[in-house]
Formats: C-alpha cells, sequence, structure tokens
C-alpha cells in the first residue's frame, strides 16, 4: 500500500484514521488524497493545508480529468474541516463556488438565454477556459458557500472575529433567526388559547 510521504503525512494518516474510527472505509478518497500529498511533495512541500496548495491542485486534477465527475473534491474538502477541527484554524477549506454556466456553450448558434446557476467544480471540462478565452477574462464567481461549526466557533477565542460578526445585531441570518423565532412563538401562543377539541374521528364514534 502506497504511503504518505509529504509534511502533511502525519495528518493524512491521523484523518484516514478517524474517518476509519467512524466506520468509513475511504479507500476511494484515500486515493485522491494520495494524489494530494504527491503533489504537495512536487510544489512546496508544505506542512499546511494551505490555499495555494489545496486550488492548486484542484486545478490541476480538473485538467487531467476528462470526466465530468467531481468526486476528488469533497476528500480534500473533508481533510481541510478536519483539520480546522483540530484546531489549525489556517488549513483551507475547498469551499463552494457558484458560477453561471451558459447551457449553450458548445453549440454555433443559441435559442433564448439558457444560464444555470451551479456549483464551479460541476462545470463540464474545457468550459472555464472556453469562457476565458471568448470573453477576454475570468469566470466571474456568482457566490460562494459556507460552512460554520457555530458550537466550535463559541467555543474558542480563535473565532473572536467570526463570533464578533454571529453576534452583530444586522448580521443577516440573526435577523432571519429572530424574525422566525418570533413568528414561531405567536403561532404556538395562538394554537395554545385554543380550546381543546374532539378529534374528527372521535366527534363520530
Amino acid at each position: 500500500m502506497r504511503r504518505f510521504v509529504s509534511k502533511l503525512a502525519y495528518k493524512l494518516n491521523d484523518f484516514i484514521a478517524y474517518k476509519n474510527a467512524l466506520g468509513i472505509k475511504y479507500d476511494t478518497s484515500r486515493v485522491y488524497l494520495l494524489e494530494l500529498d504527491q503533489y504537495n511533495l512536487e510544489h512546496g512541500n508544505y506542512a499546511l493545508l494551505t490555499k495555494e496548495l489545496a486550488e492548486g491542485w484542484a486545478l490541476w486534477h480538473a485538467g487531467k480529468s476528462e470526466s465530468q465527475d467531481r468526486s476528488w473534491i469533497p476528500p480534500i474538502r473533508e481533510f481541510g474541516r478536519y483539520l480546522r477541527s483540530i484546531g489549525e484554524s489556517d488549513a483551507y477549506v475547498l469551499d463552494k463556488e457558484y458560477v453561471y454556466y451558459d447551457l449553450d456553450w458548445q453549440k454555433e448558434t443559441t435559442e433564448g438565454n439558457r444560464i444555470q446557476l451551479i456549483e464551479r467544480h460541476k462545470l463540464p471540462t474545457g468550459y472555464e477556459e472556453a469562457y476565458e478565452e471568448y470573453n477576454d477574462e475570468p469566470i466571474e464567481i456568482a457566490g460562494r458557500e459556507y460552512e460554520i461549526d457555530v458550537s466550535r466557533v463559541f467555543g474558542s477565542d480563535t473565532y473572536k472575529e467570526v463570533r464578533t460578526m454571529l453576534e452583530a445585531p444586522d448580521f443577516p441570518l440573526k435577523k432571519e433567526y429572530i424574525a422566525m423565532k418570533k413568528k414561531f412563538e405567536n403561532l404556538k401562543e395562538t394554537y395554545d388559547k385554543k380550546k381543546p377539541r374532539k378529534s374528527f374521528i372521535s366527534r363520530f364514534h
């Protein structure tokens, strides 16, 4: 069995051991992690999963893949999340980027404007290169999706800035939460005021 050889080796081994302890074999994902490890060895050999390393490997892998399958991305994203969970706050997590995709990009003529918002890693092979060549600029990122472990954020001083953001009264998600909580409390109050009634079935039996 191939071994990890870069400066990330022991972290990669620990990560796979962690997955195995959860009952996950992770054999296929290990192949992708081995590729990341080899890429790291040949491109600086860092002891930290940096943005340059993760995205560089992702672009390299996307370039050599002829299929539209992007199953090689989740293992690297999970590895980054694992590193953060054990205290490496600087570990990079491949986030979900969303872009606008022209469904008719390979056709000479198009009918209508068939544009779809999709995750960037699901773009067909060659689309980004064709887009950049035609528009003379990189593809525009329409949005990003981030995941935050709230319990970890509020349990560590490492995430003071994130905690400040979450606690800000004008933070959009907090405002939505407060509004939904108020709506729930109003509905509950209305429901509690109603007199108990027999069910439809009990009134006829």
